[in-house]
Formats: structure tokens, C-alpha cells, sequence
């Protein structure tokens, strides 16, 4: 114990004797420590500093560097005989949704944008004319537009443009600056449709355009046949694979109204439906000349939701497009009135594992029978039976883990 004693007593008069020099020293010591750490943390910071500096840069050389457009072909001009505006490459189709959408809770990867009344900042209006069964009232529908200093887009059939009278009438809304657009070959609903059919619905109709005005002219919109498959997920899936912007709805159908009903459905931002019947042809003549003198402006649909003109490009240079089966995997909500390729297939799965009468018609419309076959599967798989094919159904349904219903 005296021997710890004296060596602790040692000890701390050793450090009670250090004279202020050596406390001087050891406190510059530590300073020069500090201020050396400190440097190398300003060098690793300046370091750090000048690599970002430089990937900065090399990548805003790249985006200057890079062209914008590769291997297109270049956009032949419009024809001289009447002024219209240059034709331009129209940018690879937009995924984002745009104004009008008609979706709620059905968005998916390649979701178009669907219009019927897109947000304006002008008091301007889109009139729009469809299916050109009667040829010769559509050049008479595009004199009164010409008369009065309006724009339309036209969606033809198909199957109408074998008549001469109607290819003359689109070669002048054309060379008039109008719009043309796609309203399938046939007219037939899309859910009747095999994957290759529809596809071929939509471009088989573009190319007959093209044979018409001698251009590859290149469309923006689709109006489906009654409007019937807007939220299909195969229709947007072919309409991306076609180079297709858009589908277009309308706001008010001038067909189905009378001419005070349509004056009164006067709106900025507005689509409306007629057809070519001697009936519309009468309502324009009196709805064209109204909407102007209430200061509306009349312009085609690209210039309402704020698109580039249809590109025309030098007759044959752009390639065919390749058809490939369409595959269902990213699932949208399925309720009772919905109808829909999608449905399809689960009607095909609610039949084979008996929850649908065996025999059943995979026809795509949901009705109460396919809600009575979704709610007996939820029920079986302890979901909350709600009748609705919500994500959660059918991720469980088309998995290896859907369980029979045990009845045929």
C-alpha cells in the first residue's frame, strides 16, 4: 500500500512540475494537428467540388452535342397551291396524361391522354366530323368552314374512301390547313377486334390516307367507334406502338341535338361531334357563323390541346410497324359496366376455374354475372368482396394460387 502510495505521489508531481514551456509546446502541438486535419478536409472538399464541376459540364456538352432528331426523314413541304403552315416531326408519343383525361383511379405506364374538353386559355373550340358517309357534303361542309374563317378535323372511315368524290374533298381540306385523323377502317367496336384486327383497323386507315393525299402523313388523334375502348389498356398499348398521341372524345354531340341545345353548350375548350348528314350539314351553317360571333375561334385539335400540325413526310419512307401480340400485365381496376379486352381474359380465368358457368362467353363486357363470379372468388380466397376486379383479385386470380371454385 506505502509503495502505490509513493509511486501515484510520483506520478502526479511529475505532472504538477511541468513547466509552462512544455505546456506551450504541447498546446501548439495540438493546434498544428488541428489546422493540418483541417486543410486536408478544405483539399478533399475542393476535390469533390471540381469532379462535380466536370460531370456538370461534360454533360451539358453532350445535350448541345447530341441533334434532336436521328435518321427521320426529312418532312416534305406542303403543297404551294394554298398556303398552309410547314409540316414538322411530330416528338415520340407522351406517357403523361394530359388535360381532359378521362381517368380516375385506371392509370397505367401507357396511358394516352383521352379529350373531350381540354383546359383553354382563348376562347377557342375544336369542331369535329365524322365517319364521311355522304361524300359530297363534306366538301360542302368545308366550303363553309373555308367561308368563314374556320378550322375542322376530320375523322373518315376507312372504308368510305373509295369514292372520288370524297378523296377530292380530303385532298382540299388538306391543302386548306384542316386536320385529318383516324376513325378505324371499318367502324367496328375494338373489343370485337383480335389483337392483330384492331391493329390493323387503325393503320390500314392511315395508310389509305396516305394513298389519297400522296404523303406519309402522319396522325396524332384516334376516335374509337362510340367511343368504346378509351380505357382499354390494349388500345393504348397499340396506339404508343403506332407513333399515336392521343384519343379524342368530344365534349357534345351536335348530332344528337337540337341547334339551341348546341348554342347553349358553347364552351372554351370544347369538342364537338356531327357527321355529314344533310341534318348536321344545316346545324353547322347555322353553329359555325353563331360560335364566331360570340368571338369563339375555330381550330383544329392540335392547335386546342396545344400539339405540333400532323407530320407529312416523302410518300413511301416510313417504315411499316411490326404487329406483336399484346400482353395484359400491368392490371387496371375492372367494375360492373365496364367493357374492355381485359375483361376477356378474366372472364377466361373466372371460367376455368369454375366461378363462370362452364361454356361461358369471354365477350369483355363486365356484367352482373362476372360480378357474382368476382365476389364468389373473393369470398373463397378471403378477400373483401366487393365485386370489383381490383388489383389485389387479380394478381391473386392469375397466380398459381387461384383456388377452383369446386363447381363446374
Amino acid at each position: 500500500m506505502q509503495f502505490e502510495f509513493i509511486v501515484r505521489f510520483i506520478k502526479g508531481e511529475k505532472h504538477m512540475t511541468m513547466t509552462a514551456k512544455q505546456k506551450q509546446l504541447l498546446a501548439q502541438k495540438k493546434q498544428a494537428a488541428y489546422l493540418k486535419k483541417k486543410k486536408q478536409q478544405q483539399k478533399q472538399m475542393l476535390l469533390v467540388g471540381a469532379c462535380a464541376l466536370a460531370v456538370v459540364t461534360i454533360v451539358i456538352i453532350l445535350i448541345v452535342a447530341l441533334p434532336s432528331k436521328k435518321n427521320a426523314p426529312d418532312p416534305i413541304a406542303q403543297p404551294t397551291s394554298v398556303p398552309t403552315p410547314e409540316a414538322t416531326l411530330v416528338p415520340a408519343p407522351t406517357q403523361v396524361p394530359g388535360l381532359g383525361i378521362t381517368y380516375s383511379s385506371n392509370k397505367f405506364t401507357s396511358a394516352l391522354p383521352v379529350y373531350h374538353c381540354p383546359e383553354v386559355t382563348r376562347n377557342k373550340i375544336a369542331i369535329t366530323i365524322d365517319d364521311c358517309n355522304e361524300a359530297r357534303n363534306v366538301q360542302k361542309i368545308i366550303d363553309l368552314a373555308i367561308r368563314n374563317g374556320a378550322k375542322l378535323t376530320i375523322f373518315p372511315i376507312g372504308n368510305q374512301l373509295s369514292s372520288d368524290v370524297l378523296k377530292d374533298a380530303l385532298r382540299n381540306a388538306y391543302n386548306a390547313g384542316f386536320e385529318i385523323e383516324n376513325h378505324t377502317m371499318s367502324h367496328i367496336y375494338q373489343d370485337k377486334l383480335t389483337d392483330e384486327e384492331f391493329f390493323n383497323e387503325v393503320y390500314n386507315q392511315e395508310k389509305a390516307i396516305r394513298n389519297i393525299l400522296g404523303v406519309d402523313y402522319k396522325m396524332n388523334f384516334l376516335r374509337l367507334p362510340g367511343g368504346n375502348g378509351e380505357e382499354d389498356p390494349r388500345v393504348h398499348h397499340y396506339l404508343n406502338a403506332l407513333g399515336y398521341k392521343s384519343i379524342a372524345d368530344w365534349y357534345y354531340s351536335g348530332t344528337d341535338a337540337d341547334i339551341y341545345y348546341i348554342y347553349k353548350r358553347l364552351k372554351p375548350g370544347a369538342i364537338y361531334l356531327f357527321h355529314t348528314t344533310d341534318e348536321d350539314y344545316q346545324k353547322l351553317k347555322q353553329f359555325i357563323p353563331y360560335a364566331i360571333s360570340q368571338g369563339y375561334e375555330l381550330v383544329t385539335l392540335n392547335n386546342l390541346v396545344g400539339y405540333p400540325e400532323n407530320s407529312a413526310y416523302q410518300f413511301g419512307t416510313l417504315e411499316a410497324p411490326e404487329f406483336a401480340p399484346f400482353v395484359y400485365d400491368e392490371y387496371i381496376v375492372m367494375e360492373k359496366g365496364m367493357r374492355a379486352t381485359c375483361i376477356k381474359y378474366l372472364q377466361a380465368e373466372l371460367a376455368e376455374l369454375g366461378y363462370l358457368p362452364s361454356g361461358s362467353v369471354a365477350d369483355g363486357i363486365f356484367g352482373a354475372q362476372t360480378e357474382q363470379a368476382v365476389i364468389a372468388f373473393q369470398n373463397r380466397h378471403g378477400l373483401e368482396p366487393t365485386g370489383k376486379a381490383d388489383l389485389d383479385t387479380q394478381a391473386l386470380l392469375f397466380s398459381e394460387n387461384a383456388q377452383h371454385a369446386g363447381f363446374y
